[in-house]
């Protein structure tokens, strides 16, 4: 694996590097860093060191502090963006909730649970944060800390069909309730009790304080403290010097200082004279008032195919998700006849390594733009999207308000073989969970398993349809399988699509 392999890996799996003196740091979620990233990171090591340092300028000297809290702290912009956004459209706010649902099998200690969820929001002030006006500007409200209940549900008298069924209506009406911002909660956590041996542990959270990257921290921290509580031990996590409002004061010093002067160039540049939005073969523009009313779509890829698609991608110098990225590509040109495309890609880059152990918002959506020349063969597209994914890779740090440009309306999120979470002495099975909402027109969640990729299509139900994404599903696999088999054949067999800018 090259350097260049490598960086990508790391970005495209949530990896973060930093340096301490002559010591390369490395954070991610548990079994991500597998036996071959292991290797090339410490083939690579003195050349990673030397781009952190060149990035960081003098690192030692920039060590964060927490600030005085001599009035409530802003919003950080990502909060700010979330939080306007449901202003100006309150029927968004389904689609910033994020549910995480998991089986617990086994002796359950509920006090030891409920502590356990309890520490963590103490530990964490953003799961404690709603949001208020002041003077017109939107402020972080901290609540103290308190007693946090795991509130309980108790279905231990229905038979299991209508078990499944309370289960499932408490997800769908938990997740369509609205949530006021100024009031909260914004973290909500339920165990449903099934029987004496099995329940149900729910946590819904809004994306104003806690993202899929950080939802994987939080998970961890739970077992953690769980298995201490269990054996009657105290709190084994060091304390948090600190707090994502800490995080939200210097992001905006730290955008106008350094981002922007490094990286608002390159989005200028590559969002130039934007292509249009896309038009969907259905036609429909969905209702004037969007209602965010999303469906899903199941798409597997098996192991073997991965493989093959992997070995096209390092003969060509790419990652796996750059093959998915191109594939995804060439499926949305084919069927809504356009060339320029947008597609997004979450990014989680913190921008500094005293922020490592905060949980919050972090992620910034990097806008993937591809628009190959030409007649290209797959394997020319490749290059192409390469030298796209690289160039976001360079400059991830610039929020889309700070750009002022178009977004996109399909995301591509990809994410490396994770460990299941686990409780102790419990079996914890990660229940799949129906998506009633959806906040683009179109996202494809994957993710590497032992057995192949799994993952599904979201849709906005009101511009896209099922059976055109069931449709697309189908294509999109028919597309890999050949891509494998011959990377040079022409991604737009003439016709070519029509509609270009």
């Amino acid at each position: 694996m090259n350097l260049e392999q490598l960086l990508s890996s790391l970005t495209e799996r949530h990896v973060q590097l930093w340096a301490e003196g002559p010591h390369l740091r490395v954070r991610a979620r548990d079994g991500v860093v597998d036996a071959t990233l292991r290797s090339a990171l410490v083939e690579h090591k003195p050349r990673l060191l030397e781009l952190l340092h060149q990035a960081r300028g003098a690192p030692e000297s920039t060590r964060l502090e927490p600030l005085p809290r001599n009035g409530p702290p802003p919003l950080s912009l990502t909060q700010e963006r979330l939080w306007r956004a449901e202003v100006q459209e309150p029927g968004l706010a389904p689609a910033h909730i994020a549910t995480f649902a998991m089986r617990l099998d086994g002796p359950l200690d509920r006090d030891a649970l409920t502590w356990a969820v309890a520490t963590l929001v103490e530990r964490h002030e953003v799961l404690r944060t709603a949001f208020a006006l002041q003077e017109d500007t939107p402020v972080q409200v901290i609540a103290p800390p308190g007693l946090t209940v795991l509130k309980p549900v108790d279905l231990r008298t229905l038979d299991a069909e209508a078990q499944q069924e309370a289960v499932r209506r408490l997800l769908h009406d938990e997740q369509r309730r609205r949530i006021d911002l100024a009031q909260g909660p914004l973290f909500r956590a339920w165990l449903l009790l099934l029987s004496e041996q099995s329940h149900v542990m729910v946590m819904m959270m809004h994306h104003t304080v806690v993202d899929g990257a950080s939802r994987g921290a939080l998970v961890h921290e739970l077992t953690v403290l769980y298995a201490a509580f269990l054996g009657g031990e105290p709190c084994p996590l060091a304390p948090l010097r600190l707090q994502y409002a800490d995080y939200a004061r210097w992001q905006r010093r730290w955008l106008v200082d350094e981002v922007l002067p490094r990286q608002l160039g390159y989005w200028k540049q590559q969002l130039a004279d934007p292509p249009p939005r896309l038009e969907w073969p259905s036609g429909s523009s969905g209702p004037a008032q969007r209602r965010y009313l999303g469906g899903s779509v199941d798409f597997r890829v098996e192991q073997d195919l991965v493989e093959r698609l992997r070995a096209v991608g390092q003969q060509a110098g790419c990652t796996l998700f750059m093959v998915l990225l191109s594939s995804l590509y060439v499926l949305l040109a084919r069927a809504c006849g356009q060339r320029d495309l947008l597609i997004g890609t979450p990014a989680a880059n913190r921008g500094h390594t005293d922020l490592e152990p905060l949980v919050g918002t972090f992620l910034n959506t990097l806008a993937l733009r591809l628009r190959p020349e030409g007649s290209p063969s797959f394997r020319e597209l490749l290059t192409h999207a390469r030298a796209v994914a690289l160039g976001a890779y360079a400059h991830p740090d610039v929020p889309p308000e700070a750009i002022g440009g178009p977004t996109p309306d399909v995301m591509l999120v990809f994410k490396s073989i994770a460990p299941q979470p686990g409780l102790f002495a419990l079996k914890a099975t990660p229940l799949a969970l129906a998506h009633d909402t959806a906040l683009l027109d179109l996202t494809l969640y994957l993710e590497e398993t032992p057995m192949g990729l799994r993952g599904e299509f979201i849709h906005d139900s009101d511009r896209i349809d099922a059976a055109t994404v069931t449709g697309w599903a189908r294509e999109l696999h028919t597309l890999l399988r050949a891509f494998a088999e011959d990377p040079r054949q022409a991604i737009f067999p003439s016709p070519h699509p029509q509609r270009s800018p």
